[in-house]
Parts: structure tokens; C-alpha cells; sequence
């Protein structure tokens, strides 16, 4: 039995048990070194469906672990290189603030921010960020530089919050 018909049928017996009417799906066989071929997989994952943050963040990692540049990350993720290297701070954070990244406590960005800090200071700060009801990415930020210069530091009011009070929308 050829590759591609076993991959359809193990597709088609899992959809039946399911309850889930047959495909028949087409396959195509596709030989490659794991670096040229993960990057695919990263892509279709994103096409197909909303993929977690902390998800995406640890196949990119495996993705550059395979030799691949930031720029080859960017590209089957469609993301900067910038917003590559942001991903992967989420890496660094300690395992409660991972949490509450996946949990949707506090927005990817703002856990990013936090990796700048020790895990054991990320996990406290991070409480007293849901205590006060404010983790905004703006808040995480003063936070962080708080923590880091020892100088209470105020958030700066972000752009759409400036437009709409000057009238600018």
C-alpha cells in the first residue's frame, strides 16, 4: 500500500469514529530534509486554523533549531522578524506566566514584555498586574522598567486613546 493511500484511510477511520462522514482526502508524498519540510507544516497549521501564540512560538523554535534564520521563520509564519524574536521571548517566561499567556489572562505581547524580568519576579509581577485588573501591554511595559530601574515609571496613554480625546478619528 502506497504512503499516501495509508495516510487517507488512518484519516478516514478517525473521522468515522467520530461520527464524521468520509473524505477521502488526496495526499501527495513529498521527500525533503526536516528543515526544508517544517516550514510547510507551520504554514498550513497557521492557514488552517488560530494557533496559539505559545504554540506557534515553540514551533518556531523547533523550526530554527533545524538551522533556519529569523527571516525563514518570519516567512512561513508571516510575521517580521521583529514580531519573530517577540514570539520567542515567551520561551523565557515562567511556567505560571506561560499559563496565563494560554489561558488569555494576559495578551502575548504583555507576557513577551515580562520575559525582560527573572521568573520568580515574572510570576510576581504578573500577580499584582491581574490584581489590579490592568495588563495592558502599555502597563506590563512600566512594570517591567519599574522593576528593573527601581523608579516608579507611569504608562503612557496609548495612540487610539490620544486620538479619540483629540478628535483626531
Amino acid at each position: 500500500i502506497p504512503v499516501a493511500a495509508t495516510v487517507a484511510v488512518v484519516i478516514d477511520e478517525i473521522r468515522l469514529e467520530r461520527g464524521l462522514p468520509e473524505i477521502n482526502p488526496e495526499c501527495k508524498l513529498v521527500r525533503g530534509t526536516d528543515a526544508e519540510l517544517f516550514g510547510p507544516v507551520i504554514s498550513e497549521n497557521m492557514l488552517r486554523k488560530d494557533v496559539e501564540p505559545m504554540d506557534l512560538a515553540e514551533d518556531l523554535q523547533s523550526f530554527m533549531n533545524l538551522g533556519r534564520s529569523f527571516k525563514d521563520a518570519g516567512l512561513v509564519c508571516g510575521k517580521t522578524v521583529p514580531q519573530v524574536k517577540l514570539l520567542l521571548k515567551l520561551l523565557d517566561l515562567a511556567p505560571e506566566v506561560q499559563d496565563a499567556v494560554r489561558t488569555h489572562a494576559i495578551s502575548w505581547t504583555a507576557g513577551a514584555e515580562l520575559s525582560d524580568l527573572r521568573r520568580e519576579d515574572q510570576v510576581v509581577k504578573l500577580g499584582e498586574l491581574i490584581a489590579a485588573g490592568n495588563t495592558t501591554v502599555a502597563r506590563v511595559k512600566a512594570t517591567v522598567t519599574a522593576a528593573k530601574t527601581g523608579e516608579e515609571v507611569t504608562e503612557v496613554p496609548g495612540k487610539r486613546l490620544v486620538t479619540k480625546l483629540l478628535g483626531l478619528e
